[in-house]
This record gives C-alpha cells, sequence and structure tokens, in this order.
C-alpha cells in the first residue's frame, strides 16, 4: 500500500488520536470535523458542510465505517482511495513484511503447540481494525505494556503474561531486542491501554479485567521507558515435576536438538542484549523449572550477568539444594524467592505435583528459612494454587509459611490451562460459575490465621466480593 507524507483528518476524537499515536512520522495538515471550529492542534479546521472542492491530501476519515455516511463525499465526487481513505483500510501501512525466519517460527508454532489461537492470527493491520470496533470501557490502568515484556517459547515477546495477552509484540530470534521493544505491535498494544480498549488483553484470564460501561476518555500520560523494567524468563516449558494443575505429562527439553538450537540462539540473543543487565527486575522463570533447564541455568549463572546484584526466581524449590542456595546468595546479593507449594502434607503434595519428593522439599525449605533469617535472602513467597483437592491445607500451609519466617503467603484460583474438561474443572474449583467462592471454602477462610500480621496474605480469595 502507499505510504503517506501528508493527510487531513476528518472527525475528531477517539480515532484521530488513536491516528496520530500510530501514526508520528505522518504529518495532519488540517481537520475536517462536523462542528464550527476555526483550530486545532494549531491546525485549520474545515467544517465538513463548507467543505466544496477536493483537496491537496487524502482525507483519513476517523471512525468506524458502518458509522459513517459519504454522502457528502459522493457529492464532491470524490473516490475511495484517491480522494479519502478509511482508517481501517489505512492502517495497512502498518503491516511488515514477514521474513523467512518468522514464518519458519510461526508454521513451528502452530504445529508443536496447537493452541486454539496461533501468534500470527492478526497481522499489525488486523489488529489495528479490531482496536477499532472495540469499545472504550472503565478505567483499568496498566502499566506492564509500558515496561515489561515476557521472553515465551521460541522467542516471543510478551508485554503481560502469555495467559493474559493474546498477541506478542514480536521475536528475537529474528529481530533486535531494542527493535521488538519499538515494533508496531508494541505501539498497538500500548495504545489498547491508552484509549482504554484493552483489545489484546484475556478478559477471561486477567484478573484486573471486567467488562464494564463504555467511556469517552484515555490515558494520555502512560508513556513507554527505553527499556523494559521489567524482564520475564519463559521460553523453556522443561520441569522436573508433572502437575496437575499446570500440564499432562511431563516435559524436558534439554536433550532435544530443535530446542536446544533454538534456546541456545536465545540465551546468546539474551546475553548479547542490554536487558538482563539493565532491567530493573529479571524474572526467572515463570514457565518451566528454572532448576531443571539448561537454558535457565546457564542464563541465572552467567558471567555476563555482572551489572546486577537482584533476581526474583520462581521454583517449585524440589532442586534448590544448599549448594545451589549458596552458589546464587554468592552471586546475589538481592534475591526473591516465589515457592509454588500447593499442600503441607505428604500425601496432597506428592499427589499434586506429581514427580515431587515432599521430603527434600521441606530440607530445603528449612535450608531457605536459615538463608532468609541471616539476611543472605530478601523476601521467600508461597504460591499456593487453591483446588478441591487442598483447600482444607490452606491454614496449615499459612502456619508452615509463618513458622518458616516467610514474607508472603500468595493464594491464587486454579485456572484451566487445557487440563481438565469443563465438567472436571467445575468439579476442582473452589469457585462457582458466577466466581464466588463455594461455602466449604468460605467456612476456611474465615479461620483467624488469615488476619495475622506475621506474614502478608496475597490473592484475590482473600478480596471480598
Amino acid at each position: 500500500m502507499k505510504y503517506y507524507k501528508k493527510v487531513i483528518l476528518y472527525k475528531l476524537g477517539r480515532f484521530q488520536e488513536d491516528f496520530e499515536y500510530m501514526f508520528p512520522n505522518i504529518k495532519v495538515e488540517k481537520y475536517i470535523t462536523d462542528r464550527k471550529i476555526n483550530e486545532y492542534n494549531n491546525k485549520e479546521c474545515i467544517y465538513i458542510k463548507k467543505l466544496t472542492r477536493k483537496l491537496n491530501n487524502i482525507i483519513v476519515i476517523c471512525d468506524r465505517k458502518d458509522n459513517f455516511d459519504i454522502k457528502q463525499f459522493d457529492k464532491l465526487n470524490f473516490r475511495e482511495f484517491k480522494d479519502y481513505i478509511y482508517l481501517e483500510d489505512f492502517g495497512k501501512i502498518l503491516d511488515d513484511k514477514m521474513s523467512l525466519r518468522a514464518r519458519v517460527l510461526d508454521s513451528l508454532y502452530k504445529r508443536r503447540k496447537k493452541e486454539e489461537y496461533n501468534l500470527y492470527s492478526l497481522s499489525n493491520s488486523e489488529m489495528f481494525k479490531k482496536m477499532i470496533y472495540t469499545d472504550s470501557q472503565e478505567d483499568v490502568r496498566c502499566s506492564k505494556p509500558f515496561d515489561y515484556v515476557q521472553i515465551q517459547k521460541y522467542g516471543f515477546v510478551f508485554p503481560c503474561c502469555e495467559g493474559w495477552a493474546t498477541q506478542h509484540i514480536g521475536n528475537i530470534l529474528y529481530s533486535n531486542p531494542k527493535k521488538v521493544w519499538n515494533s508496531t505491535r508494541a505501539r498497538l498494544f500500548r495504545l489498547s491501554i491508552i484509549n482504554k480498549t484493552y483489545a489484546f488483553c484475556s478478559f477471561e484470564n486477567c484478573p484486573l479485567l471486567k467488562k464494564k460501561k463504555k467511556v469517552d476518555s484515555r490515558f494520555n500520560d502512560l508513556v513507554a521507558s527505553n527499556d523494559p523494567k521489567t524482564v520475564c524468563i519463559a521460553f523453556d516449558e522443561s520441569c522436573n515435576l508433572k502437575c496437575k494443575s499446570c500440564r499432562t505429562c511431563f516435559l524436558n527439553n534439554n536433550n532435544k536438538k530443535l530446542y536446544s538450537y533454538i534456546h541456545n540462539n536465545l540465551v546468546k540473543k539474551l546475553k548479547s542484549s542490554k536487558w538482563l543487565n539493565s532491567a530493573d527486575e529479571l524474572i526467572m522463570a515463570s514457565n518451566g523449572e528454572v532448576f531443571f533447564s539448561k537454558s535457565y541455568k546457564e542464563i541465572l549463572f552467567s558471567e555476563k550477568i555482572n551489572k546486577r546484584n537482584s533476581i526474583i526466581i520462581h521454583t517449585n524449590g524440589t532442586l534448590l539444594s544448599k549448594n545451589t542456595l549458596d552458589k546464587l546468595c554468592k552471586k546475589y546479593s538481592d534475591i526473591e524467592f516465589l515457592i509454588s507449594l500447593d499442600a503441607c502434607t505428604k500425601k496432597t503434595y506428592e499427589s499434586l505435583r506429581l514427580g515431587g519428593n515432599f521430603d527434600i522439599l521441606m530440607r530445603n525449605l528449612v535450608n531457605l528459612s536459615i538463608a532468609r533469617k541471616e539476611g543472605r535472602v530478601k523476601s521467600v513467597s508461597i504460591l499456593f494454587v487453591l483446588q478441591k483437592d487442598n483447600y482444607t491445607e490452606l491454614v496449615d500451609t499459612a502456619k508452615l509459611a509463618i513458622k518458616l519466617g516467610f514474607d508472603k503467603f500468595d493464594v491464587t484460583k486454579i485456572n484451566n490451562w487445557g487440563t481438565y474438561t469443563s465438567t472436571q474443572f467445575n468439579d476442582i474449583s473452589m469457585y462457582d460459575e458466577f466466581g464466588r467462592p463455594k461455602s466449604e471454602l468460605d467456612k476456611v477462610l474465615e479461620n483467624p490465621i488469615f488476619k495475622s500480621n506475621k506474614i502478608e496474605f496475597k490473592g484475590s480469595v482473600f478480596v471480598k466480593k
């Protein structure tokens, strides 16, 4: 599609502002308006009823096609694509040419992961069009797309957790990380927050989002940082456990040629970028087990990470031996651990976390408790995925976390990541179809332990609706 250096915008409002955000290098010569005003943004305004002739530059109609009556343009013999163009059609210039390497990765993703959606289900212009036809809604101020990245499978970069974001912003395997951060897709995602459409967010999975009333306002003060402030590494699903709430089989990509090739290249890209050293927060790893994955361990203990002393580590804790803990404490002076612990008894733990050894885990947690009390570890959070098989151990697990001197107890509702049928999930979830806690859970949550100030309780389960 032809690229335009200058345009005239017809109609003021959200769509005009969206245009000027997405096309900052295209000069707006003047505006055509539906009401009589002389000037806007220090530029001339032409009242639509006073428009009597063709203009030197193409007119971009900043509205949805089904909302626009072209009778006024027909009277002037204006022709589409010659004299005027709809905003959604103009958006086609946002499309990038897909490289061969990108096509191969996309094909690989579709073939192996078999998601209900694929990462190239929407081109840049299709993302733009979807946003045009999505209404703005009540405020949910989210800064993640402006300062956060998550490196997911095959190098795709998300501006949020993959389950919460439905579109990626680029891929660092075939593009420079800096270019990904400043990509068209990244700007589209950020615009969807600024104009409050949340067009690429999952209302089903994101805990912040709920369908609310329409609004006509925007977050004009949200600006992207020069580089991501938080970098979350999550490209390797390899794990020594098979948790019922997470996966249906054991996954070990450490010795598979294809994954080794991809992961080795990802590690090289990340090491050569500034992200690992410059980010305020480096999170390892929200997908897979950090102490099981060869690639994760290579990043974690890399000499290239030499300008940072802080790190956040997600782990199931079973491989966090004393030697590993001591090695980490020598490299990083500021460590936050998030330990996945869904039970406080051997029977329940090993039934939920297949492949786990409860006795080894408890020994590791005691060592971690000592390191926390000695000040070698900044904080420890216990993560608890609430479900039918463990809700009765919620209180005792909280008591265990307090006894060990840990800092936070974070309880989340179980999600269905494709490991359960709808019937199975409804049975194991402790919430009904309307999101209300079942009566037996309500009784557990009334325990006075959850009002203790000895530990911070986090998670939506503690919020009264």
